[in-house]
């Protein structure tokens, strides 16, 4: 890298950095250290599983035990076995927990809003910080297994319906899954990609016990859009696919997603005839693994 633009690097970074430090400070004038703070954000609304919750921070479980303990004590959360595995903690806000966290986001937003008059709302200069978060979060991206039953695979699923129905023109209703059992290993599997606590996109197999499986609900964030996330996602799907020992997948999509369309054929997927009664689908694939 030329010596000029490698400096110029280094002078986005360091302001950067300096304007999270700003933010922190702002955050730890609550009396609370950063540590704990970050795992209450974490865990959120939806409450989490402490495993995922310690994986998502990158903590060793004597750290995450340490905070989830001062948490705790300060009335913030409750941690309880999980009601579907004893075997698993869950870790759940109080409406104390919940009011801090409150506190915490409008913080961050009363900082956004100096920054944005600091800016004076230049059209120009967001769009730019709008294109670097998206490739800076598609770069740390980072894909994890979860259950296809969690709050975090609803909101995926919830953004995906929504959007769907807007392209179609009237509401996307999937219904109820008979066999919620072919989402989860050893037939399938749900795939999230997340950086930090945004939720980036998401991916599931449907398989039939059969070695075989429906690639369904390939999503990605408007926001995240345009970095290849989507061609990233398939490829975690079939690389599953194949831990699964799964030999062929399947997949349907409508008229109304071009972009699915031109990423499906770029990426060896053959077209095939009709092969279930999905209303809402007008082209069939199947690639052989």
């Amino acid at each position: 890298m030329p010596e000029p633009q490698l400096d110029r690097l280094l002078r986005f970074t360091r302001t950067i950095a300096a304007e999270e430090a700003g933010r922190e400070a702002a955050l730890a004038a609550r009396g609370r250290p950063m540590g704990p703070l970050r795992a209450l954000m974490a865990i959120g609304a939806a409450g989490m599983d402490v495993g995922a919750l310690r994986d998502h921070l990158t903590l060793d479980s004597g750290l995450m035990s340490r905070q989830l303990r001062q948490l705790e004590e300060d009335g913030l959360i409750t941690v309880t076995p999980d009601p579907e595995d004893a075997r698993r903690r869950r870790a759940a806000c109080t409406p104390a927990g919940l009011a801090e966290i409150a506190a915490c986001q409008q913080l961050t937003r009363d900082r956004a809003a100096e920054l944005h008059d600091l800016l004076d709302g230049d059209e120009t200069l967001l769009a730019a910080m709008d294109r670097v978060a998206t490739l800076l979060a598609a770069h740390r991206m980072r894909l994890r297994l979860i259950d296809p039953d969690s709050a975090e695979a609803a909101a995926c699923l919830r953004a995906y319906y929504t959007e769907l129905s807007g392209r179609f023109g009237l509401p996307f209703t999937p219904g109820t899954d008979p066999d919620p059992g072919a989402l989860r290993p050893p037939r399938g599997a749900f795939l999230m990609a997340e950086h930090g606590e945004d939720r980036l996109g998401c991916v599931s197999l449907r398989g039939d016990g059969l070695g075989r499986a429906e690639i369904k609900c390939l999503w990605v964030s408007p926001d995240h859009r345009g970095v290849g996330l989507g061609r990233r996602l398939m490829a975690a799907a079939e690389t599953e696919a194949r831990r699964l020992g799964l030999t062929r997948l399947r997949l349907d999509t409508s008229r109304h997603l071009p972009e699915a369309l031109t990423l499906y054929r770029r990426a060896g997927w053959q077209e095939i005839p009709r092969y279930n009664d999905n209303p809402f689908a007008h082209h069939w694939f199947e690639k052989q693994l």
